[in-house]
């Protein structure tokens, strides 16, 4: 593979005329930084290939040669094909114009970008603008916010260009401004440009985070100024009791439960330094281990309140029986105190996600369970719902507490409280 110095030397010609036009001098468009761009590569890859070669390691079984390196890097030239278009045509050089460079370029560009289409923006060298790019596509086409999807990307792709002019941020961000003034979008359109040009840098690594925090800050100025942020919305994320109440508009137990799950997992996908998030999660699964009690004892429809109770007091039964016999003494003991369980079973029901003052109350207590249980080898214990796990023993503890410490001042608690104080500070 051959080129011709003088062809060098024309190439080198035609990227000179473009970038002598701007040079030291600011861009009118986006075009024509990008033929400003495309001109100093031609340039670089003409005089500095031979160099490049030369500062490799020499002995090597296969070695480059100045014109196939050339090539490889003008390959993906617009201008180098141009240049050799006018050659082929016996342009001279001091014939040829900028004005007829630009259009000719403009003209390529335009025509390889509408065969590319869409996807071009899919497969830039910025991984994270290209997942988010694909995702935009699907936001854009279902809302038809941009009668024409092309014009947010043409502005959205300005977000490659920030890594070198972080330096520059209110010129920066005034030239997102002009490309929107010049394409007349509507407020909205606007918004959307600021949102996701802030998300883009938010979601970047750590390194480019600091480099355009100044561009992000100039960024969120501009958007609250045109409208300040409603912040409404992502409050009632982190709503516990709205995302309860919204939980309870699905019509089975098990869409309540899938429901929840899926807030659970999203909020664990979430950045938390301070563990507010962690305690809403942890919140979220005293309820769906609620739901999965009430699902457990909805499957039979003929069940009603006082089997439902029936069936706890034999499971509580069982336990004893499986330990020391003790049965039907228990069941005596829950007849002459059954409104006092009652009251507290209430109030577990009622105000299930409100039981614990903290996660490690709440971890010290249900660890206390699971030991009774493994001391009394209590079958399948650990698949019981969280609700099961408190009505089960808590009128077991009380029997046992009762009969085993011989306590003769011993007072029934009359609320949940005074059980968790009791169970806490004496079992």
């Amino acid at each position: 593979m051959k080129i011709e110095n003088e062809f060098k030397q024309y190439c080198l010609s035609i990227a000179e005329i473009v970038i002598d036009k701007f040079y030291r001098k600011d861009f009118e468009n986006t075009i024509q930084e990008l033929l400003n761009y495309d001109a100093t590569t031609l340039k670089v890859a003409i005089e500095k290939s031979q160099e490049a070669i030369d500062s490799l390691e020499k002995n090597k079984p296969i070695g480059l040669s100045e014109d196939f390196l050339i090539i490889a890097i003008a390959n993906k030239s617009l201008l180098f094909n141009i240049a050799y278009e006018l050659n082929e045509s016996n342009y001279k050089t001091d014939e040829i114009t900028y004005e007829e460079i630009y259009l000719k370029w403009t003209t390529i560009k335009n025509e390889r970008d509408h065969k590319q289409g869409i996807e071009r923006y899919f497969k830039t060298n910025d991984p994270l603008f290209n997942q988010n790019a694909y995702y935009w596509h699907i936001e854009l086409r279902q809302s038809k916010l941009f009668d024409k999807i092309e014009v947010a990307f043409q502005i959205l792709k300005e977000y490659l260009r920030f890594k070198f002019k972080y330096k520059e941020p209110i010129t920066t961000i005034n030239r997102i401004d002009k490309l929107m003034f010049d394409q007349n979008l509507n407020k909205d359109q606007i918004l959307f440009i600021y949102d996701k040009l802030c998300g883009l840098i938010a979601n970047a690594d750590i390194q480019i985070q600091n480099n355009l925090s100044l561009i992000r800050l100039e960024l969120t100025i501009r958007r609250i100024e045109l409208e300040p942020y409603d912040l409404s919305e992502e409050i009632k994320k982190y709503d516990l009791d709205l995302i309860l109440e919204e939980s309870k508009k699905e019509e089975s137990i098990e869409d309540q439960i899938a429901f929840l799950r899926k807030k659970q997992l999203a909020l664990k996908g979430e950045n938390d330094e301070t563990g507010f998030l962690d305690e809403i999660v942890n919140l979220l699964q005293i309820d769906i281990d609620s739901l999965y009690l009430k699902l457990k004892f909805s499957e039979t429809k003929e069940l009603n309140i006082k089997e439902d109770l029936e069936i706890i007091i034999n499971q509580q039964s069982e336990i004893l029986n499986s330990v020391d016999s003790l049965g039907n003494q228990f069941k005596d003991y829950h007849k002459q105190n059954k409104e006092n369980f009652d009251k507290i079973e209430k109030e577990i029901d009622s105000n299930f996600h409100k039981l614990f003052k903290s996660n490690d109350e709440r971890t010290d207590i249900l660890q206390r369970l699971d030991n009774i249980a493994k001391e009394q080898n209590v079958q399948d214990w650990q698949n019981r719902p969280l609700k099961s796990k408190l009505k089960v023993m808590l009128p077991l503890i009380l029997f046992k507490y009762e009969r085993e410490m011989d306590i003769s001042d011993f007072k029934f608690p009359n609320n949940w409280v005074e059980f968790k104080e009791l169970f806490i500070s004496k079992m």
